[in-house]
Parts: C-alpha cells; sequence; structure tokens
C-alpha cells in the first residue's frame, strides 16, 4: 500500500540516527536512519477499522533512501520504511 502524507496526520519524530553511504564515484548514495514517530490521525483509525474518529499512533521505524546524482540535483531512486512497532490507540 503506498500511503500519503494525509494518512500521518499530525506528526512529531525524535530519537533521529542517520548514516550515509556514497557509491559509484559520488554519484549514488543511501541514507539509512531509524527514529521514532509520534502522532494522531483520523485517517488511520478509519483504515484500522474502527470509526473516522481522531486516533493516537507511536512507531518505530528504519527507513533507507537511495539517492542518484543527475546533473546538479539529487533524485530519489528508492524508499523502504520498515515499522519495527506501530501501536494505534483508537
Amino acid at each position: 500500500m503506498i500511503l500519503s502524507p494525509n494518512v500521518f496526520g499530525t506528526v512529531s519524530t525524535s530519537n533521529l540516527t542517520s548514516g550515509v553511504s556514497v557509491l559509484q564515484d559520488g554519484m549514488e548514495a543511501t541514507v539509512n536512519s531509524t527514529f521514532d514517530m509520534n502522532g494522531s490521525s483520523t485517517m488511520l483509525s478509519t483504515l484500522h477499522g474502527g470509526a473516522p474518529v481522531s486516533g493516537a499512533y507511536n512507531a518505530r521505524v528504519s527507513s533507507s533512501t537511495s539517492f542518484v546524482r543527475d546533473g546538479d540535483a539529487w533524485l530519489i531512486s528508492n524508499e523502504t520504511w520498515d515499522f519495527a512497532t506501530f501501536n494505534l490507540a483508537t
């Protein structure tokens, strides 16, 4: 499933750690991160089978985003988010 930014509603992040790997003579890069998310979303409570009410959530996320150089720009070539935990209170 592809999630739009609206799904997460109001969100804050904390405990961010990141590492960057550069490959192919500086033409490719990968950023690996872990972070905590806390927020409130009406859409998530509906997707979870609940009534359309605001539901609080928290999650622990590991993400990996790969970039390729295109002239003076960096483009995302791949992005993966792994939700190690995801708790929704409706």
